[in-house]
């Protein structure tokens, strides 16, 4: 029986890509940990790292989408900018009251991570690995 060789350089791309995957679930641990502690001085520096962080993710994340012609990426990438459309509004809301945007922010990322994170972002996953193992082992 043939094996089929796994050519290495798809085994860092995928390594690389799961990276970019897991660091999202890190991120937003990190940022609702930020929130939770911040005083409202420091509060609309975390929003405008958190914007920084999920803006350079999508970037990436859309970049790999676009590569391999995710054939949802219009949807995909369109909850990427609500999401950025929302925590941009929290930016211009700081100053207004800074418990109940820490609530809002921290249920927004919490719902985000459920609903994007751990959903639409597995659906493509299976496509991803399949576009990199056949452009790495041509035929």
């Amino acid at each position: 029986m043939n094996k089929i060789k796994i050519n290495k350089d798809y085994k860092d791309k995928i390594s690389e890509f799961e990276e970019l995957q897991n660091s999202l679930d890190y991120k937003i641990k990190k940022t609702i940990e930020a929130i939770k502690k911040s005083e409202p001085e420091i509060f609309f520096e975390i929003i405008a790292e958190m914007n920084n962080i999920f803006s350079r993710h999508f970037s990436e994340e859309e970049k790999i989408l676009r590569k391999f012609k995710y054939p949802a990426y219009n949807a995909h990438t369109l909850e990427h900018r609500t999401f950025l459309k929302n925590t941009q509004s929290y930016r211009r809301r700081t100053e207004d009251d800074h418990k109940t945007l820490s609530d809002e922010i921290i249920n927004l990322l919490k719902y985000w991570k459920t609903y994007h994170a751990d959903g639409s972002d597995k659906i493509y996953i299976p496509f991803i690995r399949l576009q990199m193992f056949f452009s790495s082992n041509p035929a």
